[in-house]
């Protein structure tokens, strides 16, 4: 494990704020829920029709209770998949942009960085930037690998955000994400399922957003209701509408080989 090595905090805000609609936006536009909060509504819904007296129902919401207080070899084997999930993310974001950037002859600057992950703060893309300085004082050459290898060990704060997120300390959280053992596995992971994508995102062909926010309006006749997602890939290609715009959503592990019914309301 490496120790002490985040040498500097930056404050990388999340999702983008959203704040209460009101009530006339709500008859005027719709209901606004985000697709996480839709996801937990999915099984009491299931419940509620399968039993209308209730027992189905309450039998359910003690169940997802029991979910979320999962015990702590659950609750660190999900921290783990959920570290390697997002550096690995960060990891093809990072080298889908360096290849772009190639093909235009130099490596991602301070606009590609807004371009690309258009939804965030300054902060965020003050960070990268930061991280380009470091990466190029620690390796010389700024890859995409060396870039992410810099990302890894700078600027992340481990401190839980909320009172009731202490189960697992900060400092062994950091140990996990930090792990030389998790890096070379990710790499390795990487380099087997990568696929050439240079051509595909030509730059001059198709515009491509990492975590780009999405409010999806369904129409339901009497009523409407506005999605929120962020999936991790928007491509849209510069002859849009003749062309389609491709919304991606990375998956690690198997969650869609035999998708539940919450997995296939994610799809939709």
């Amino acid at each position: 494990m490496n120790e002490g090595t985040q040498k500097e905090i930056w404050w990388l805000d999340g999702e983008p704020p959203l704040e209460d609609p009101t009530e006339e936006e709500v008859r005027g536009k719709g209901s606004r829920i985000s697709i996480s909060h839709l996801e937990t509504l999915t099984p009491l819904y299931e419940a509620q029709n399968e039993d209308l007296v209730g027992a189905k129902l309450l039998e359910t919401v003690r169940s997802e209770r029991g979910r979320l207080e999962m015990n702590d070899e659950h609750l660190l084997k999900n921290v783990k998949a959920s570290i390697y999930g997002t550096q690995i993310h960060s990891l093809q974001y990072f080298t889908q942009l360096f290849d772009r950037c190639a093909s235009l002859g130099r490596i991602p600057d301070l606009s590609d960085f807004y371009a690309t992950f258009p939804f965030k703060g300054y902060n965020y893309y003050y960070a990268l930037t930061r991280i380009l300085e470091i990466a190029s004082e620690e390796y010389g050459e700024v890859t995409a690998e060396n870039f992410w290898k810099a990302w890894r060990l700078n600027g992340h704060d481990f401190s839980p955000k909320q009172e009731g997120y202490k189960t697992i300390s900060p400092n062994y959280i950091q140990q996990i994400w930090e792990s030389r053992e998790l890096e070379e596995k990710i790499l390795k992971d990487f380099a087997k399922g990568r696929w050439d994508l240079k051509k595909e995102l030509n730059p001059e062909r198709k515009m491509v957003m990492n975590e780009g926010m999405l409010i999806t309006n369904i129409d339901f006749g009497d009523r409407n209701m506005q999605l929120i997602s962020i999936p991790d890939e928007v491509r849209i290609p510069n002859d849009w509408p003749n062309s389609p715009i491709e919304i991606i959503d990375y998956k690690t592990g198997y969650e869609f080989k035999k998708p539940d019914n919450v997995k296939l309301l994610q799809i939709f």
